[in-house]
C-alpha cells in the first residue's frame, strides 16, 4: 500500500453499512441476553466476530469496493485542496484586478465539468468518470495557475528593478574608480548577487507571461470540450 492508497480493511470496518450491522449484533446480543442468559446473549456477537472476519477476507479486495473507495477519496482531496486554493486567492483580494483569471471563467469551467459528470453517468455515452475526473483536475489546474499568478506578482512588488540597477551602476563605478583598500572581492560578491536578482526577477515576468496566456485559453478549451461531448456523447473519439 502506497502512502496515498487508502486503508481498504479500515474503510470497510467503518463504512455505515457496517457500523450498522456491528451495532444491529450488539443490540440482538443484549437483548437475547435478557430473557436467555448471557451464554445465549454471545451466540449473536459470535455470529458477528465471524461474519466481519469473512467480510474482512473478501470485501477490501473486491474490486468495485475500492473503486468506490477511491473515487470518494479522489473526490476529498480534490475538494480539500480547491478550498485551499480559493482561500488563497481570495486573501489576495488586492491583486484581483490585476491577475488574468476571474471567478466567472473560473465558475463556467466548474459548470460544464458537473454537466460532464452527469453525462457519465449514463451508460449508454462513451464519457467515462475518469475522463470528467481528469476535467474536474483542470479546473484545479486554472486555480493553482492563478495562484502561481498572484505570488509572482507579490514577489515582483517587493522588489524595485531601478532601484537594484541603480545599485548595480555605484558599485560598478566603486569598482572601476577603486581607491587603496576598497575591498573589491565584496563589491563584485555585491554585484553578482544583484545581477542574479534582476536575472531571477526577468525569468519570474517570464514564467507569470506564460501562466497567464495558459489562463485565458483553459476556459475556452474547456467549452471546446464540453461541445464536442455534448454535441456527440456516444462518440467513440
Amino acid at each position: 500500500m502506497t502512502d496515498n492508497e487508502p486503508s481498504y480493511l479500515k474503510e470497510m470496518l467503518l463504512s455505515p453499512g457496517n457500523v450498522y450491522a456491528v451495532l444491529s449484533g450488539l443490540a440482538a446480543s443484549v437483548m437475547v441476553s435478557i430473557p436467555y442468559g448471557l451464554e445465549a446473549g454471545l451466540v449473536p456477537l459470535i455470529a458477528l466476530v465471524a461474519g466481519e472476519a469473512v467480510a474482512a477476507l473478501f470485501v477490501p479486495y473486491s474490486e468495485s469496493f475500492r473503486e468506490k473507495v477511491d473515487k470518494r477519496h479522489r473526490r476529498e482531496k480534490r475538494e480539500t485542496e480547491r478550498a485551499h486554493l480559493l482561500s488563497e486567492i481570495e486573501r489576495r483580494k488586492d491583486m484581483l484586478k490585476n491577475a488574468y483569471g476571474s471567478f466567472s471563467a473560473y465558475q463556467r469551467m466548474v459548470a460544464r465539468v458537473s454537466s460532464i459528470y452527469r453525462i457519465a453517468q449514463d451508460s449508454r455515452t462513451q464519457i467515462a468518470l475518469r475522463d470528467a475526473e481528469r476535467l474536474d483536475d483542470a479546473t484545479l489546474d486554472y486555480l493553482r495557475m492563478w495562484l502561481a499568478s498572484m505570488v509572482t506578482e507579490e514577489r515582483a512588488r517587493a522588489i524595485s528593478v531601478k532601484d537594484i540597477e541603480a545599485r548595480m551602476a555605484a558599485i560598478e563605478q566603486e569598482i572601476d574608480k577603486a581607491k587603496p583598500g576598497t575591498d573589491l572581492t565584496q563589491l563584485q560578491k555585491a554585484r553578482s548577487e544583484y545581477l542574479s536578482l534582476l536575472t531571477r526577477h526577468r525569468r519570474m515576468a517570464s514564467r507569470k507571461a506564460a501562466i497567464e496566456a495558459a489562463m485565458l485559453s483553459m476556459p475556452d478549451q474547456m467549452d471546446e470540450i464540453y461541445q464536442a461531448i455534448v454535441t456527440a456523447p456516444t462518440a467513440t473519439e
